[in-house]
């Protein structure tokens, strides 16, 4: 009797969750963006951005949606964010003119010009007459005018951005264009005004502050710059890195108890977190030693809740100490003191990396390995294993197993800045610049543009000739370091390259600021070569002169005087001043070995080598003077003697890579491949970054050996050639790609190897049998003649003798060229 209505009430609910099972995928994306539309008027924009993607779930081209998610995004900071979710925008609605608005100032603001240079033009063919299309137009102007150096052009751009700013004083690529134009004038004053501004209006862009920085450092107000870097801690409590900095400024003005009391105020050994515990330990090792660091970590062990973190760091401090046996060994003792079947923890897993750092540095590759495979095995996702499995495979050339490792591990912390760069370079190895270079990028953006990344990554922009964005790149770097000389020097390189002599001269002032004489050294250096380059060699050396003779010169100043002496010329002043430095000290090997290369380039090679004999009686592993010795041989053309020099230096010096490397060349100009070839492969194995190592053990593969083996370990080892454009390379290369049946991708490599080698016969036979092969017959004749124009009648390398019977053979056959 009472079933009914209980039947009745689930026919109710049985219909209801029919209805809404029927509800379109349009009906619900229109739920959840109502209910992301309320969110945001509740101001929650956590809960909004999950009830949006729920949107994209059910319409993935949701058009308000994106919009929506995009504005949210920019709202919240997220620029990266609301990048991604414009450019999906405009993707779907090519024209929308908001979207290609936003994305040209976001790509202005991370100063990404190409980008910029893309949304900016778009942007102002759909209306260029909006306000802030019109500062899109100014702003692309703009950087125009500083690519070319226009000066003028700066300068009344800068008065337009100012006038329009009345209009708009918070469009953000009018700020960027007065604070750079007021940079470049030189006007701290009003560069400052305007990044308090900025500041003001987003005070949560950390770029900024880093900007004012580096304004206050062109002020000179020390007060004002500690002010500064309390007040972004106080800002951004998490930044390690403006801790950090602020410590290096205090370090910088002399104030060391400053540095030390601010890092014990942040600093707590008790903290479950050791960040600034160990940043206090590592400065106290740099100021007082050692001892100091490792008092400090054994005063903590009692309070720590990990001390075994901290005793593996002690083990550290001793290996670094020269204590390697003891500090493997209280590694092994922590390891071995866990219970037997325990799961191995996170902790142990760090212990154990730890342990197999040091036994790679020690040489003991097997049982780094060992431990590494244990780590994975207990934590197969374990980052710090798979990185150091990785560089081990990579160095083996082994790069598809260390891309693989590499990935798993960038899937477990895709910020991972070392992991990045490994993959870099594994796809260096693999012969994939361009991936390479994107990797070096994120490593670089994941590092908040940290030295080391940084520079590397603009060396790789730099050496393509793409120095503008080498530029950004290093100066995004000196935000965060104002004094790494390192980075100034590659800046002043490149504006020397770029011949911006006006910012080369800021860097030679920048040097001269750090105070140091690495920063004084390199600052003499590039202000020689700016005076070089602007007035000629007779004013550099003037200059030099000045340096050398100035009250606070060095030996450097001096050693680069007598070299510029040399090289221009004025061999009797070289002499001259080698025999003074040496008289001021008279028992410098450095000295005396200075002054008997200065004798041998003045052509007193008998006292010189006389000398030289004398430093090596001293001391045979002078490596450095085996080699002048054996240079001086091969001048005079004494082939004898020359070789007779290198034995009796191999003898003293076995495991020298420079003699051994001379070794190799004889051997194979006596035509003893294998000896050349064995040599080259210790030397490679020794070393498997050399890529001047990897060239010549390749090259000598695949010129004389003929099985699969022996091609398949050249092509390992010289993929990462394939970019590198240096004709030695591209001959390697490019005949590696030919005895592997390609010769179209060959070709072009070879032309330009030839055209850079015009004397080297081996190199045009590569080039002629590529012609022969791609039915070029005439091309193939000329190459194979100039194979022959360089060589003796009797040479006995079988390339020659191959050159002679291909081109006989091809002259009959072949009509002449005004017959074809």
């Amino acid at each position: 009797m009472y079933i009914r209505p209980l039947r009745k009430a689930l026919l109710i609910c049985t219909a209801c969750l029919a209805l809404a099972a029927c509800k379109t995928a349009e009906e619900k994306a229109a739920e959840h963006f109502a209910s992301a539309q309320e969110l945001i008027a509740a101001n929650d924009g956590d809960r909004a951005i999950v009830a949006l993607r729920n949107v994209f779930e059910q319409v993935p081209n949701h058009e308000e949606a994106r919009r929506t998610m995009a504005q949210l995004m920019l709202d919240r900071g997220n620029y990266r964010g609301a990048y991604n979710q414009y450019l999906r925008l405009v993707e779907q609605l090519p024209d929308d003119i908001e979207g290609r608005t936003v994305l040209a100032e976001l790509a202005f603001e991370s100063r990404n010009w190409e980008e910029f240079a893309r949304h900016g033009a778009r942007a102002i063919e759909l209306d260029a007459d909006t306000p802030r299309g019109t500062a899109i137009g100014l702003a692309l102007e703009y950087r125009d005018a500083v690519l070319e150096n226009d000066d003028p052009a700066i300068e009344a751009l800068l008065a337009r951005a100012e006038n329009l700013a009345a209009e708009m004083p918070e469009n953000s690529l009018l700020e960027q264009i007065r604070l750079d134009g007021y940079i470049r004038a030189g006007d701290a004053e009003k560069a400052l005004a305007q990044i308090d501004a900025m500041i003001a209006r987003k005070p949560e862009t950390r770029r900024y502050y880093d900007q004012r920085l580096l304004l206050l450092r062109e002020t000179g107000d020390r007060a004002a710059m500690e002010a500064h870097l309390r007040d972004v801690i106080d800002r951004f409590p998490e930044d390690i890195d403006a801790k950090g900095t602020l410590v290096q400024y205090l370090m910088g003005t002399g104030d060391r108890e400053g540095a030390e009391a601010f890092l014990r105020e942040i600093s707590d050994p008790a903290a479950a977190d050791p960040t600034f515990f160990i940043s206090l330990v590592q400065f106290l090792k740099e100021e007082r030693g050692i001892d100091a660091a490792r008092a400090e970590l054994e005063a903590a062990l009692d309070v720590n809740p990990t001390p075994d973190r901290l005793r593996t760091i002690i083990a550290a401090l001793d290996f670094e100490d020269g204590k390697q046996d003891k500090a493997i060994a209280d590694l092994q003792a922590i390891l071995d003191n866990k219970e037997d079947g325990a799961e191995p923890s996170d902790l142990d897993n760090e212990i154990r990396i730890a342990l197999a750092r040091m036994l790679l540095s020690t040489g003991n590759e097997v049982g780094a390995q060992r431990l590494v495979e244990e780590v994975l095995e207990a934590d197969s996702d374990n980052v710090a294993a798979l990185k150091l499995s990785a560089a081990r495979l990579i160095t083996a050339d082994d790069t598809d197993a260390a891309i693989a490792n590499l990935r798993r591990a960038l899937n477990t912390a895709p910020d991972d800045v070392q992991a990045l760069s490994l993959m870099a370079d594994a796809y260096t190895r693999a012969g994939s610049a361009d991936l390479a270079r994107d990797f070096l990028a994120q490593a670089t953006d994941e590092s908040g543009y940290a030295p080391i990344p940084s520079l590397r990554y603009a060396r790789v922009l730099s050496s393509a000739e793409n120095y503008d964005s080498a530029e950004e790149v290093l100066l995004s770097a000196l935000r965060r370091s104002p004094a790494n000389e390192d980075i100034l020097n590659l800046l002043g390189d490149i504006y020397l390259q770029t011949e911006d002599f006006g910012r080369a001269e800021m860097a030679v002032t920048e040097l001269r600021k750090t105070g140091t004489p690495t920063g004084e050294a390199s600052a003499n250096r590039l202000q020689v070569q700016l005076v070089a380059r602007q007035e000629g060699a007779d004013q550099a050396l003037t200059l030099l002169q000045e340096m050398a003779e100035g009250a606070e010169a060095g030996l450097e100043e001096k050693v680069a005087l007598l070299r510029a002496r040399l090289s221009s010329g004025q061999r009797n002043e070289a002499l001259e001043m080698a025999e003074e430095l040496l008289a001021g000290d008279p028992e410098n090997p450095e000295l005396r070995f200075l002054l008997a290369t200065t004798r041998a380039a003045t052509g007193d090679v008998e006292t010189a080598r006389a000398d030289m004999r004398a430093l090596l009686d001293e001391d045979p592993t002078r490596v450095n003077v085996w080699q002048q010795l054996f240079r001086m041989a091969q001048i005079e053309d004494d082939s004898a003697g020359a070789r007779a020099i290198l034995e009796e230096a191999l003898a003293a010096v076995p495991d020298a890579p420079a003699l051994l490397w001379a070794q190799a060349a004889e051997l194979e100009k006596d035509g003893d491949i294998d000896g050349a070839i064995a040599i080259y492969d210790d030397l490679y194995a020794r070393n498997t970054n050399s890529v001047i190592f990897a060239n010549n053990l390749a090259s000598l593969l695949v010129t004389y050996k003929d099985d699969a083996e022996s091609l398949d370990r050249a092509w390992e080892i010289a993929r990462r050639l394939r970019d590198v454009e240096l004709p030695a390379f591209q001959d390697t290369y490019g005949w590696l790609a030919f005895r592997r049946g390609d010769a179209t991708t060959a070709l072009p490599y070879l032309e330009n190897a030839a055209a850079g080698l015009p004397n080297d016969p081996i190199v045009q036979y590569h080039l002629a049998e590529t012609y022969a092969a791609l039915g070029q017959t005439q091309d193939a004749i000329a190459a194979y003649q100039r194979t022959l124009d360089g060589v003796e009648p009797n040479d006995p390398r079988p390339q020659i003798a191959r050159a002679k019977e291909a081109l006989a053979q091809l002259q009959e056959a072949a009509p002449e060229p005004e017959n074809q």
